[in-house]
């Protein structure tokens, strides 16, 4: 989820591309604009994985907004990601696993 500061209170939203940069992970599913969401900043915390992830890997998001092994991909031009936690379990592509989020740093291949 990325968040943004709007008149009245702290707004969240999917992320819909790398670049931006995540602030948590939802935890729970609000039904419309203006319900409460539960968002996990800091700690361990179920994620859905978007790949094949082993125990331990470093973590970012896809545009899905599922946890994926945090790669640098120079075949598409990705030469930065977010890292946003480390994994407990090791899982498949569309299973739920505890994680442990972090607040987001970006890793760099260019320095």
């Amino acid at each position: 989820l990325t968040g943004s500061t709007i008149p009245g209170g702290f707004e969240v939203g999917f992320t819909t591309a790398l670049t931006h940069r995540p602030v948590g992970i939802l935890i729970n599913k609000p039904t419309s604009s203006g319900h409460g969401a539960d968002v996990v900043m800091s700690g361990v915390v179920k994620a859905q994985y978007g790949d094949t992830i082993t125990i331990g890997q470093a973590l970012t998001f896809n545009i899905a907004g599922r946890v994926v092994p945090a790669l640098i991909d120079t075949t598409n031009a990705i030469s930065k990601v977010y890292i946003i936690g480390q994994s407990l379990e090791e899982g498949t592509s569309g299973t739920v696993h505890p994680i442990q989020f972090h607040p987001p740093y970006i890793y760099s291949s260019t320095g």
